[in-house]
């Protein structure tokens, strides 16, 4: 009898599968450049030049005159890679204590290669009529499925400058991603 093991059981003598496929009762898979087949040998399922009975571990798959049919490798699935995303604050965002704000978190997709972000030193922000160059900090890259977060960072004069005020806030982001590259000019409202 063909198992009906509902929990996957391993398959022995078989390593280095790069093509599966299963049918009504039976398996086959190629391994090697070999094509195998194991389950239920109705009707010659298996592929062996044997029909009825049953196969618990691969047997080799043969032709009709014996020799093994040619393998056709698998055909690739086309990657399909994502953009980055960017969350943006809509209220205005606070300056902490170190006189830091945070500009926007970007996510960089999973499954795909690491995502490669070009910021800006320092943008010009006017605060009271005057104007004050703020440092820009964030990730150079970011790990595929994580996050980064891009801030910015007051003077002691343009953080006393801004108390009671609020302040508008632009910096161009890049972010290389497997899916394309992205260019953002995030604009945020920063207050203290």
């Amino acid at each position: 009898r063909v198992s009906t093991n509902k929990v996957p059981t391993d398959v022995v003598n078989l390593s280095g599968i790069t093509a599966l496929g299963t049918g009504y009762r039976h398996t086959c898979a190629v391994a090697g450049g070999q094509r195998y087949c194991w389950g239920d040998n109705g009707m010659g399922k298996l592929g062996n030049e044997e029909a009825g009975g049953e196969s618990f571990a691969p047997v080799p798959v043969v032709g009709r005159k014996g020799s093994p049919p040619p393998v056709v490798p698998p055909t690739p699935k086309p990657v399909v890679s994502a953009r980055a995303t960017f969350s943006i604050s809509a209220k205005a965002v606070k300056v902490d204590a170190k006189r830091r704000a945070l500009v926007v978190t970007l996510r960089c997709p999973a499954g795909g290669s690491s995502c490669a972000v070009t910021l800006p030193s320092k943008v010009t922000v006017r605060i009271g009529g005057s104007s004050y160059r703020l440092k820009v900090s964030g990730p150079k890259t970011i790990p595929t499925g994580r996050s980064g977060s891009v801030r910015v960072t007051l003077t002691t004069t343009a953080a006393r400058r801004l108390r009671g005020r609020k302040a508008s806030v632009k910096v161009r982001v890049v972010v290389r991603a497997p899916g394309g590259t992205t260019t953002r000019t995030v604009k945020v409202s920063i207050k203290r």
